[in-house]
């Protein structure tokens, strides 16, 4: 089973990455609006590999990197296939 790895875009602050890193979690720094573009292929019938959507100022950075620990921890990319989950 693959594991979980994880892309924020450029409206996630970038210690979210660093910190999953930190706990051993591929987590990476990109600049896209990743929820467009899931919306974007869902609509012409195209698979993605799931997006996890954080509203910066409602959590802070130490919560979304637990949060997003567990997801990492309990997921599998294949489980995470052609799903948008909300923080």
């Amino acid at each position: 089973m693959a594991r979980l790895k994880i892309y924020t875009d450029e409206n996630v602050d970038v210690r979210i990455a660093d910190g999953l890193r930190k706990r051993g979690i591929r987590a990476f720094s990109a600049d896209h609006h990743f929820l467009e573009i899931a919306k974007e292929l869902n609509n012409e019938g195209k698979d993605h590999w799931g997006v996890i959507f954080v509203e910066m100022n409602k959590l802070s950075v130490g919560e979304c990197i637990r949060r997003l620990a567990l997801y990492a921890d309990i997921l599998s990319a294949e489980e995470m296939k052609n799903q948008i989950e909300f923080l």
